[in-house]
């Protein structure tokens, strides 16, 4: 399996990923272009952002070197424990962004 044969289902995920990649980034520059009004929410949410785009961008990367990892023939065995790696970090990084999200919102939120 050479290079010219995963890079169209490397290319596949990589579009995939785009919108929320696209969504990601517009999420993180409002949260920087509206830094004042929102205060310390936008710190939460801009760095929520942050992480949400390099866990798909990690995600991504785990991708290309599976593709890579089977086109040189490695173990099944091995490839499987490093894209285990790669997917608890992605789920890690997605539910600390989601826990600033979350901080994000209740910081803006009147006092009772």
């Amino acid at each position: 399996m050479s290079f010219s044969d995963w890079l169209p289902a490397l290319a596949t995920q990589a579009l995939m990923m785009t919108p929320l990649l696209i969504v990601y980034a517009a999420g993180l520059t409002l949260c920087l272009t509206r830094r004042r009004q929102l205060g310390v929410a936008s710190t939460y949410a801009a760095i929520a952002f942050a992480l949400l785009i390099a866990g798909v961008l990690l995600s991504l990367a785990g991708q290309a070197w599976s593709y890579r990892a089977i086109s040189s023939g490695m173990p099944a065995s091995s490839m499987a424990v490093i894209s285990g790696v790669v997917g608890v970090s992605h789920m890690l990084l997605s539910l600390l962004a989601t826990t600033l999200l979350v901080a994000a919102i209740l910081a803006r939120r009147p006092a009772p």
